[in-house]
This record gives structure tokens, sequence and C-alpha cells, in this order.
């Protein structure tokens, strides 16, 4: 395990408080925030679902924005920054 990692004593136990205590922060910050976005994905769906319903083209630039444009476009501004 990872954690087995931060097990120690003296200096090494600073690690390993350090450690516990970012997770401690993560798992809380999750608590706290994921109830709150839940019903996001859901607006955005009937949204989308709503507007397909109406312009029947949207049913194919989404996925080939989001599957093919998208990708294209990090995978070139990638291969330029080198």
């Amino acid at each position: 395990m990872v954690f087995a990692a931060f097990a120690g004593v003296g200096q090494d136990a600073k690690i390993g408080l350090q450690a516990a205590f970012v997770h401690l922060i993560y798992n809380l910050f999750a608590i706290v925030v994921i109830p709150l976005l839940r019903p996001v994905p859901l607006y955005c769906a009937g949204n989308l679902a709503r507007v397909a319903s109406e312009h029947r083209w949207i049913l194919a630039v989404c996925p080939g924005t989001v599957f093919i444009a998208l990708p294209a476009l990090s995978s070139c501004w990638w291969a330029c920054s080198e």
C-alpha cells in the first residue's frame, strides 16, 4: 500500500500526518461538493435533449465535437507546445 510508505517515527511522521490531513480535506470537500453538483448533469442532459429534439443536426455536431474535434485540437496543442 502507498500509505504504508508514510508510516514512521520522527521526521517521517510529519509526512504521514500531512498526507492523512490532505486526504481528510479531500474527502470532506467531496462530501460537501458532490451533493451540490449532482443535479447539474441531469439539467444539462435535459436541455441537450430539448434542443436536439428541435434541431436534429445537433445530434451529429455534438458527438463530432466531443469525440473528434476536441481530441484533435488537444493533440495539436500538445504537439505544438514541444
